[in-house]
């Protein structure tokens, strides 16, 4: 849990570099993490203490992958 926090600004995020077909399982969980699980854990931590002061903002800040996907493992979780 985050103490004292006003703003999160969730930018994270990344990609491989290589064919879809050349991506290991390891590597997937990787850029899923990164791109995905990191901000969900982020906000599990930084909402409740803000619900609690009745106060706080998220800034959540995407990629232009969410308009034009791309078939590789960086636009799935996003």
């Amino acid at each position: 849990m985050v103490p004292q926090l006003d703003i999160l600004v969730l930018n994270a995020g990344g990609g491989i570099r290589q064919a879809f077909i050349d991506v290991t399982a390891e590597g997937f969980l990787a850029q899923a993490h990164a791109n995905f699980l990191a901000g969900f854990e982020l906000l599990q931590a930084c909402l409740p203490p803000m619900a609690a002061r009745g106060w706080g903002r998220v800034v959540t800040i995407g990629s232009v992958r969410q308009v034009r996907p791309n078939p590789a493992p960086r636009s799935t979780p996003r």
